[in-house]
C-alpha cells in the first residue's frame, strides 16, 4: 500500500463533461476538465478509459481513486443514468486493471464533501457550484470549469481524510458559525 503522504491520488467529478484534480498528498494538485466525446454513453464511456490511461502515462502511476458519487436520483433521462453509471464503473474497472488496491478507491457524495470542506452543504437553488468556485478561487485555483472545481474541492477532502487534517475551511460559507 502507497502511504498517504505519497499516494497519487485522482479526483474525478465524472459527466460528459468532467472535472478532474490530481497529484500527490500534500502538494497543490493539477486539476482541469475534459469532455467526453461520443453520441452514445458507451462511447463516452471508451472516451473515459482513454483519458484515464492518457493521463496516468504523464502524470505517473495512480494510487488512490476519488469519485464524486453520482446522485443518479436527480435524473430522469435514462441515457443519463446510463452514462452517469457508465462513466462510474469505467473509472471503477480502469482502477481495478492498474490495481489500484481496493480501500484506496472511494466515493463520496457532493452533499458530503460540502458539509466538511465549505460548512454547510445546503444552499439556495443553484448556488452550491459557485460556492465551490468561490472556495477554489480562495485557495488559488484558477479554473472557469464547475466541473473541474468539484473535482478539487474533492480532491482536497480526500487529502483532509487521507492525512487525519481538519476540515480546511469550518464554517466559510455556512449561515450561522460553525
Amino acid at each position: 500500500m502507497a502511504s498517504a503522504s505519497r499516494s497519487h491520488s485522482l479526483a474525478l467529478d465524472l459527466a460528459s463533461t468532467s472535472g478532474w484534480c490530481g497529484g500527490v498528498l500534500g502538494t497543490r494538485p493539477r486539476h482541469g476538465s475534459v469532455s467526453l466525446r461520443g453520441e452514445r454513453p458507451i462511447e463516452r464511456c471508451a472516451a473515459l478509459r482513454q483519458w484515464l490511461d492518457d493521463y496516468e502515462a504523464v502524470a505517473g502511476k495512480v494510487t488512490h481513486l476519488v469519485l464524486e458519487a453520482a446522485i443518479v436520483g436527480q435524473h430522469n433521462a435514462l441515457a443519463t443514468v446510463e452514462l452517469l453509471w457508465g462513466l462510474r464503473t469505467t473509472a471503477l474497472m480502469w482502477a481495478y486493471d492498474g490495481e489500484i488496491a481496493p480501500h484506496m478507491v472511494q466515493s463520496f457524495a457532493s452533499s458530503t464533501v460540502r458539509a466538511h470542506m465549505l460548512g454547510t452543504s445546503r444552499f439556495p437553488k443553484g448556488e452550491a457550484k459557485n460556492a465551490v468556485m468561490e472556495w477554489c478561487r480562495r485557495k488559488g485555483f484558477d479554473t472557469a470549469s464547475h466541473d473541474a472545481a468539484d473535482a478539487i474541492l474533492t480532491w482536497h477532502y480526500a487529502e483532509a481524510i487521507a492525512t487525519g487534517k481538519p476540515r480546511v475551511a469550518p464554517g466559510i460559507f455556512a449561515g450561522s458559525p460553525a
